[in-house]
């Protein structure tokens, strides 16, 4: 089954998701299993891919100088990204992703405001 020829596609490759305070495994990890049984590597077409936030920005009708994301993927866009410390959010989450947030602010209020402010003053 190893023919390069075939593809295959996933939505993502995380880890876990949060769902009733409890952390629960993702897509990632049956994505990680296709990938390793076939040989192939899978065209993620959800975030953090570039090609989504390209997509999402075209449908907006906006550039990515415009828009402030909740998610570090985007900045592979050119998108300014903030992190939020709740959900899944872990101590310690700035230093361990490759994605280096514009912001980190405790909660979606304090995004917002966040946006709002750095948004009437220069970018994130």
């Amino acid at each position: 089954m190893h023919d390069k020829t075939r593809k295959f596609y996933s939505m993502e490759k995380g880890k876990f998701y949060k769902e009733n305070d409890k952390l629960m495994i993702d897509v990632g990890a049956y994505t990680a299993a296709l990938e390793f049984s076939t040989g192939l590597t899978a065209d993620i077409f959800g975030k953090p891919s570039v090609l989504f936030f390209q997509h999402a920005l075209k449908n907006l009708g906006l550039n990515s100088n415009q828009v402030v994301m909740i998610i570090g993927g985007a900045q592979l866009a050119g998108i300014r990204s903030v992190l939020v410390q709740t959900g899944k959010y872990q101590e310690g989450d700035e230093s361990r992703h490759q994605y280096i947030p514009n912001g980190i602010v405790p909660n979606l209020k304090a995004a917002i405001l966040h946006i709002r402010t750095k948004n009437q003053r220069s970018p994130c």
